[in-house]
């Protein structure tokens, strides 16, 4: 197996995890740092650090039931219409089941499965200090050696560190002039 294929394996084992920590801590975050390392010798890559990164991804307990929720979200009917605001609606009240639904929906009406990333990430900065890190090394871990049939166990892997707190208010409206 190629050393590539071993790390995304790694990110991925990860992405799965059951991690009740704090999101700062998430074991993605040192992951991501360790696979930059070993990116700096990409002729002799780091054995030692490549097992951190196995010993680190196999850590927690994995989630098994990601993909038997998508089923059966898609087994009732993705109905006419869903949209990103939807699913921003029910994570801004804290309708955190409500959100998942809609999630799932988005998943499986998206081409690559990256819009629903990209929509939790971008719920994920209202509260930078506490999910910004992680958002970003989620981000990296995902489009590294990035296989399109995983998206969805990254997108519930930033879904559970966002429903372990309300998510803060957005800030007003304000109206930005621009010069042309």
């Amino acid at each position: 197996m190629k050393i590539q294929d071993k790390i995304k394996d790694t990110f991925d084992k990860c992405a799965k995890i059951k991690f009740e920590g704090d999101s700062n801590d998430h074991p993605i975050i040192y992951l991501n740092i360790l696979k930059n390392i070993i990116g700096d010798n990409k002729e002799k890559p780091s054995n030692t650090l490549m097992n951190k990164m196995i010993e680190i991804s196999e850590e927690y307990p994995p989630r098994d039931k990601d993909e038997i929720f998508l089923s059966e979200i898609a087994s009732e009917g993705l109905g006419m219409t869903v949209a990103v605001a939807d699913l921003q609606d029910a994570c801004q009240s804290g309708n955190w089941k409500e959100a998942k639904k809609v999630a799932a929906r988005l998943q499986h009406v998206s081409e690559n499965g990256l819009g629903l990333i990209e929509a939790l990430i971008e719920l994920s900065l209202q509260d930078f200090d506490r999910m910004g890190i992680f958002s970003y090394h989620l981000q990296r871990a995902n489009t590294f050696n990035q296989d399109n049939k995983n998206n969805w166990i990254y997108a519930v892997c930033l879904f559970n560190e966002l429903k372990k707190q309300n998510l803060k208010q957005p800030h007003k409206a304000k109206n930005v002039k621009l010069f042309l």
